[in-house]
C-alpha cells in the first residue's frame, strides 16, 4: 500500500490528477492490483478518492463511473453543473442548444443512457425548479404532443412565444416563426399547421386559404429538430 501511495502522491503533487482518468480496472488487474481494487468495488475512482480525499476528482472522467453512481440525483446535478461551465453556458436557456454529442464528448454517455438518450429529458428532470419548454431543445422527447391535452398545452405555449392574442393571429404566422420557437418538428409530423390547430380548436372555423403560403410542410422539413 505504501508503494502505491508513493506513486499516487507523485501524480497529486505534479498537479495533474487527470493522468489517472485513463486508468481502468484492467490496468490494476494486469499490474497485480486486483486484490486492492476489490476492496473498492473494483472502482479506480473510489480507490483514489479514499486514499487522497483532498484531491478534486471527477468520477465521470474515469473510464467507468462507480456502480450505481448515476442513480443518485446529487451526482446527476453535479455533472450537469460541471457540463454547464464546461460548455460555457451563461443562462439556463442555453441548455436548449445542448446535443447528444456534447454529452458523449464530455464523459456523459452513461448518464444520458439512463434517460433514454434524451438530453431534454435529462436536463428537465435534474433541474426541476426551472420551467423548460421541451419543444425548444435540439432533440425533443419521443412522443411529444401525441396526447391531445399535451398537444393543446404545446400550442398554448407557442401562442405565448409568438405573442398571439386571438386565434385569427395564427394566419400571420410564418414557417420561420415556427422554426424559431422549435415547433417545426411537430408541425411536419402532423402534416401541417392547420391540422394541428383543428385538433386543438375543433370548434373554430379555420380558413385554410388565409394561412400564408410560407407554411407549406416542405419548407419546414430541413430545419426540424430530431426526436428522441
Amino acid at each position: 500500500m505504501s508503494f502505491l501511495r508513493l506513486i499516487l502522491y507523485s501524480f497529486i503533487l505534479s498537479g495533474i490528477p487527470e493522468k489517472w482518468y485513463s486508468v481502468t480496472s484492467e490496468d490494476f488487474i494486469k499490474n497485480h492490483g486486483a486484490g486492492l481494487l476489490f476492496h473498492y468495488d473494483n472502482s479506480p475512482f473510489l480507490l483514489l478518492k479514499s486514499i487522497y480525499s483532498t484531491a478534486e476528482w471527477l468520477p465521470w472522467c474515469f473510464d467507468k463511473a462507480p456502480n450505481g453512481y448515476w442513480k443518485k440525483e446529487e451526482n446527476q446535478r453535479q455533472y450537469l453543473d460541471w457540463l454547464f461551465r464546461k460548455l460555457g453556458y451563461k443562462t439556463m436557456d442555453d441548455w436548449y442548444q445542448v446535443s447528444t454529442k456534447d454529452f458523449k464528448e464530455n464523459h456523459g454517455r452513461g448518464l444520458l443512457k439512463a434517460f433514454n438518450g434524451s438530453p431534454s429529458l435529462l436536463v428537465s428532470t435534474v433541474y426541476k425548479s426551472h420551467h423548460f419548454l421541451p419543444f425548444k431543445f435540439q432533440r425533443a422527447p419521443y412522443g411529444l404532443g401525441e396526447d391531445i391535452e399535451e398537444l393543446r398545452d404545446l400550442v398554448k405555449q407557442w401562442e405565448a412565444e409568438l405573442n398571439l392574442k386571438s386565434l385569427d393571429d395564427w394566419y400571420r404566422v410564418s414557417s420561420q416563426n415556427l422554426r424559431d420557437i422549435g415547433a417545426a418538428f411537430l408541425i411536419k409530423r402532423e402534416g401541417n399547421l392547420v391540422t394541428v390547430l383543428r385538433k386543438c380548436y375543433p370548434d373554430h372555423r379555420w380558413e385554410e386559404p388565409l394561412f400564408t403560403s410560407k407554411l407549406k410542410a416542405s419548407r419546414l422539413a430541413s430545419t426540424e429538430p430530431s426526436i428522441t
